[in-house]
C-alpha cells in the first residue's frame, strides 16, 4: 500500500453503509455504496498486476474517480452510466494479458 493509499485509508473512514469524514458521519446511498466498490475493486486488481506497474494502475484509477468528483449526486443516470463504464474497463484492465497502463 502506497503512502497516498494510506493517506486516503485515514481520511475516510467507511463501515457498511456509513462514511466517517472527521467528527462527520453520513448515511451513504445505494449509488454512492456501488461507487465506492468499484473503486476499492480497482485498488484491488492492480495490487494484482506486476509490482513495477501496480502504481501506475492506481493513479489511473484515481484520475479517472476524480474526474467525475464534481458530478451532482443527483444525476442518477450519468452516475449509472460512468458505473457501467467502470465496470466494463475494470474487467478489460483485469485481464492477464494488460501489463500495464499509462495514465
Amino acid at each position: 500500500m502506497s503512502a497516498s493509499d494510506r493517506d486516503d485509508v485515514s481520511k475516510v473512514n467507511i463501515t457498511n453503509t456509513w462514511i466517517k469524514l472527521g467528527n462527520f458521519a453520513m448515511k451513504l446511498s445505494g449509488l454512492q455504496k456501488e461507487v465506492l466498490s468499484l473503486y476499492r475493486k480497482c485498488l484491488r486488481e492492480a495490487r494484482k498486476k506486476p509490482k513495477d506497474v501496480q502504481e501506475n494502475f492506481r493513479s489511473y484509477t484515481r484520475i479517472e474517480f476524480k474526474k467525475n468528483f464534481t458530478l451532482d449526486k443527483k444525476d442518477f443516470a450519468a452516475i449509472e452510466y460512468l458505473l457501467r463504464k467502470g465496470h466494463r474497463q475494470l474487467e478489460i484492465y483485469s485481464s492477464p494479458g494488460i501489463k500495464n497502463i499509462m495514465c
